[in-house]
């Protein structure tokens, strides 16, 4: 079945995210569980991605199936995609939202509200990816 012939997913698609029974996203952080998993950096050099502990990004990894959730204050917004590229395109949206409203860890060459993110600002960060810009 290809992606145009597969139903749309919805949150229901994936695993259960914590109720709400924590104090603070600290505690939602502690409650991941089921593949859940937090997602502190973004980009090639790590930016901070959200502002812990008011705003959290966790991703799930399924074999058809990703998943985002952002965490703001104590609200939850869950989001299901087929591939792990269209994911993280909206995880790079989200990134770009919270970069352009607070100050701290962010690229220093965001470009303005409406403009494409340029490609270092894109994707997940790793240790290896970071390594590479001097090369």
């Amino acid at each position: 079945m290809t992606d145009e012939e597969r139903p749309p997913l919805s949150p229901e698609d994936l695993p259960p995210l914590p109720v709400s029974l924590w104090y603070d996203g600290y505690d939602w952080l502690g409650a991941l569980r089921h593949g859940w998993y937090d997602v502190s950096s973004w980009g090639r050099d790590g930016w901070d991605l959200g502002s812990w502990p008011l705003v959290i990004v966790a991703h799930y990894d399924g074999e058809d199936r990703h998943g985002l959730a952002v965490y703001v204050e104590g609200d939850v917004e869950v989001t299901a995609y087929p591939n792990r590229e269209e994911r993280d395109g909206a995880t790079d949206r989200v990134a770009a939202f919270y970069w352009r409203r607070r100050r701290g860890q962010r690229p220093d060459d965001l470009p303005a509200e409406g403009d494409e993110l340029l490609p270092h600002h894109r994707g997940p960060y790793s240790s290896e990816r970071h390594e590479q810009r001097a090369h």
